[in-house]
């Protein structure tokens, strides 16, 4: 049975390579039971920038959906989450509210639209990760794998890396503090999170608990009994594939179709080569 999908294309920034992503996913998905939407976050974006120019321009012109777009304003997100006793002011001491912590736009869209269509999946895909085959055929393949939680990779605590970006930064309130052979660290520019996960998670943040997301979720899903899994992990089907944009290569999508069926993060060269 067709698992019911939603699948979230996330951008900062707009031009005809995001545009012609998002269009991609919306072609693909068109016949399926997933809903598609582009969160656009508009924090700080200067109305008259070219992109957002290009950007309401086509939304003017429905060369993309107006209805499939959800725009994210920083002020509105953090007084959402505030009135479910999220710690926002733990994270603005840290950064920026979404700088390192998107998990937080990603629970606010969950919360404004579970209801009334009930959503078995969510995916939040990044506007940078590319994948040369239908996006139809990735998404129905992962229908038949029962994870709560599916990241490009996990690492255990004890072999992560101490200067990664944030990994440091986190507190407990009602949970248990972890040590750091405890943590459970992923990646993220593509994940999915079942519904139930995404509610246990938004109980775990309304009472304050935090934490840079690509530690804070698998750590405490982990922990908590949730069931896990990797694209890296499926490596072994093509469908499933998960690589980085060779050293040298340019940011097209000609250079990034040598292989068949493969998902890219273009953005960053292997950091382990």
């Amino acid at each position: 049975m067709e698992k019911m999908n939603c699948v979230c294309f996330v951008a900062h920034k707009y031009d005809s390579f995001v545009r012609d992503q998002w269009l991609k996913l919306l072609s693909d998905l068109e016949e399926s039971e997933t809903d598609v939407f582009l969160l656009f976050d508009m924090t700080d974006k200067d109305p008259t920038a070219s992109d957002l120019t290009s950007f309401f321009k086509d939304l003017a012109n429905r060369t993309i959906p107006e209805e499939s777009c959800i725009l994210f304003y920083e002020a509105e997100v953090r007084d959402h989450l505030i009135a479910r006793g999220y710690d926002i002011q733990y994270y603005e001491g840290i950064s920026k509210l979404f700088y390192g912590n998107i998990m937080l736009k990603y629970m606010d869209f969950w919360h404004q639209h579970r209801k009334p269509r009930y959503y078995d999946y969510y995916w939040f895909i990044e506007w940078d990760v590319f994948y040369d085959g239908n996006w139809r055929d990735l998404i129905s393949k992962w229908d038949e794998i029962d994870a709560d939680y599916v990241s490009r990779s996990s690492t255990w605590g004890n072999e992560y890396k101490d200067d990664w970006f944030h990994h440091d930064q986190w507190k407990t309130t009602t949970l248990k503090p972890f040590e750091k052979s405890d943590l459970f660290v992923t990646f993220n520019p593509i994940m999915r999170l079942s519904d139930r996960a995404m509610s246990f998670l938004d109980h775990v943040y309304s009472e304050g608990n935090s934490g840079f997301y690509e530690v804070f979720l698998g750590s405490v899903l982990k922990r908590e009994g949730f069931t896990l899994d990797g694209f890296y992990e499926h490596d072994d089907l093509d469908v499933f594939s998960f690589t980085w944009l060779p050293h040298g290569k340019s940011f097209n999508r000609d250079t990034m179709n040598r292989d068949k069926h493969l998902l890219y993060h273009p953005m960053k060269s292997n950091p382990y080569e």
